[in-house]
Order: structure tokens, then sequence, then C-alpha cells
């Protein structure tokens, strides 16, 4: 909320904190989708996810705030949904194999 609202536009540490943790969740997200479900829908929900935070960096570097608020929501919306169908996934994968 710090780095999205408060801070938004001006240069603050916690931008630079957000993005380190943003992006290795990400990361480990996308890698564990990929390496762990073997779920062939897992490649374009994680490309559409990525491609939303690709916009939003630039609408952010065009500094249109309008198209930067979009795809940002985008990119928390359509990242909560890969998370959770994720560990859903992988939840519902363990029971099966115990």
């Amino acid at each position: 909320v710090l780095a999205d609202y408060v801070y938004i536009g001006i240069h603050h540490p916690i931008q630079g904190i957000d993005r380190c943790f943003a992006s290795f969740n990400v990361a480990r997200w996308v890698g564990s989708g990929l390496l762990d479900t073997h779920w062939p829908l897992w490649g374009l929900l994680s490309f559409m996810t990525i491609g939303f935070f690709a916009g939003a960096g630039r609408a952010k570097k065009l500094m249109d705030f309008g198209q930067w608020e979009m795809f940002h929501c985008l990119w928390h919306i359509s990242g909560g949904v890969c998370c959770t169908a994720l560990v859903y996934h992988l939840e519902t994968t363990k029971m099966q194999v115990s």
C-alpha cells in the first residue's frame, strides 16, 4: 500500500523494497508453477500476469498514471488469482499423492 498509493510518483526507499519483494514472489510462483504443476494453462496465466506487470512499468515510465493504475490493478488481481490457483493445485495434488 505504501509503495502503490502513499508514495506514488515520489522517490522513497519503500518502492525499492516493494519491487524486490514482488519480483522475488513472482519468480517463485512462476517457477513453482512451471516446475511443479505441469499444467499447460499455467504458462498462459503467468504470461498474462507478467504482461500486466510490464504494462504498468511502461505506463509509469510514460508518466501515464491512468494506464499505470489499470495495469497495476490487473497485476494485483491476476497475481492473486494465480497464487491462489497454484496453492490450490499443489495442495490438491499433494492430497491425491498421500
